[in-house]
C-alpha cells in the first residue's frame, strides 16, 4: 500500500450484528378497466361430478331421519311392548269395562230410557281421572329407578323425542283400554227401530237413524281430553322416580282440573278465570257432539304444555 493512501472505513454494524431487512412495497392496486370496456369474467365454478353428487344428496330416509319420527316410532313401540305385557293395561280396561257397563249402560236398559252415547263419554272422562296416572307412572318413572333413563338419554336421540314417544305409548294404551265402547255403538244401532235409506255410489243403504256425526264428535273430544290426561300424568312421572309417588302427583292434577274448580266458590273475577280453565265444564260439548273450537284449543294447550315442561324436565338432568 503507498504511504499517502488512507485506509477505507469499515461499515458499522447496527446493535445485534445484522442488518436490518427492508420491508416489501405494498401491491400497487390494478388499474381500474377504461370505460366501456366488458367487465372480466368471474373464474369458472367447478362442479362435482354426477356420480358424486348422487352419493352426497340427501336421500329420502336421510330426510325422514332428520324430524326425528323413526327415534319416535322406535321408542314408541319399545314402549307398548312394556305395556301389553304388564298386568297394569289389562287391570284398567277390565275395571273401566265393568264400570261403565254396570254404572251408564245397565241402568238406562232396565228404565227403557234413551240412551246415548254421550253419557258414556262422560263417565269414562271422569274414572280416567283416577285411571290415567295407572298407566302414565311407569313412563319416565321406572326408567329413572331403573337408570336406564340415562342410557336413553346419552344415545342418538332428543328428549323431546322420548318425550313425545312416551306420550304416543300412554295415548295408545288409552285409546286400546276405551275400544270396549264401539259395542255400545253397535247396540245402539240394533235398539233403533226407525231407519232412513241413504243412496251410496249407486247402492241404496237401509241404516238406524242415529246421529253417528256426534258419536264421531265425543270420540274426537275423549281422544282430546286422554291426551291431555297422559300428558299431565307423563309431567308428573318425570318429577319422581318411584310409581306411587308419580300417581298420586298426577291424580293431584286431574283433581284439581277436573273437580276442585267446579265447586270452589270464588270470587269475581277469578270465578271467571277458573270456570274457564275447569277441564269437567270444557269437556261438556264434546258430550253433546260439538267439537267448540274454544274447548279443542283449551285441550290441545293441556297436551302441549306438559310435554314442553317435561322436555325441560329432561334436559335439566344432563346438568345435574
Amino acid at each position: 500500500m503507498a504511504a499517502d493512501e488512507k485506509p477505507k472505513p469499515r461499515p458499522r454494524r447496527r446493535h445485534g450484528g445484522a442488518r436490518r431487512a427492508t420491508p416489501p412495497a405494498p401491491p400497487r392496486p390494478a388499474a381500474p378497466p377504461p370505460a366501456g370496456a366488458p367487465a372480466p369474467a368471474p373464474p369458472p365454478s367447478v362442479d362435482p361430478p354426477p356420480a358424486l353428487r348422487e352419493l352426497l344428496a340427501p336421500t329420502a330416509y336421510d330426510r325422514l331421519w332428520a324430524t326425528g319420527l323413526p327415534n319416535v316410532a322406535a321408542i314408541t313401540k319399545r314402549e307398548l311392548a312394556a305395556i301389553f305385557v304388564s298386568p297394569i293395561f289389562y287391570v284398567v280396561a277390565g275395571v273401566l269395562a265393568l264400570l261403565v257397563t254396570v254404572f251408564s249402560y245397565l241402568p238406562n236398559l232396565a228404565s227403557q230410557q234413551p240412551f246415548t252415547m254421550g253419557q258414556i263419554f262422560a263417565l269414562i272422562e271422569t274414572l280416567m281421572v283416577f285411571l290415567a296416572p295407572l298407566i302414565t307412572m311407569r313412563l319416565l318413572a321406572e326408567e329413572r329407578r331403573s337408570g336406564t333413563l340415562e342410557v336413553l338419554l346419552t344415545s342418538p336421540v332428543r328428549d323431546w323425542e322420548v318425550v313425545v314417544a312416551k306420550w304416543l305409548g300412554g295415548l295408545v294404551t288409552f285409546v286400546a283400554a276405551i275400544a270396549f265402547t264401539v259395542v255400545y255403538v253397535v247396540l245402539i244401532s240394533v235398539q233403533e227401530t226407525t231407519t232412513t235409506g241413504y243412496q251410496v255410489f249407486g247402492l241404496h243403504l237401509t241404516l238406524p237413524d242415529v246421529d253417528y256425526g256426534r258419536i264421531v264428535a265425543g270420540y274426537v273430544g275423549l281422544l282430546l281430553v286422554g291426551g291431555a290426561w297422559i300428558a299431565i300424568g307423563l309431567l308428573a312421572s318425570s318429577l319422581t322416580s318411584n310409581q306411587i309417588v308419580a300417581a298420586v302427583v298426577a291424580l293431584g292434577f286431574l283433581l284439581v282440573l277436573y273437580v276442585a274448580f267446579s265447586f270452589l266458590p270464588l270470587p269475581q273475577p277469578y270465578g271467571d278465570f277458573f270456570g274457564y280453565v275447569n277441564a269437567s265444564a270444557r269437556a261438556q260439548s264434546f258430550h253433546d257432539g260439538r267439537l267448540a273450537l274454544p274447548d279443542i284449543v283449551y285441550f290441545v294447550t293441556l297436551i302441549v304444555a306438559p310435554l314442553f315442561l317435561t322436555t325441560r324436565v329432561l334436559e335439566s338432568r344432563k346438568w345435574l
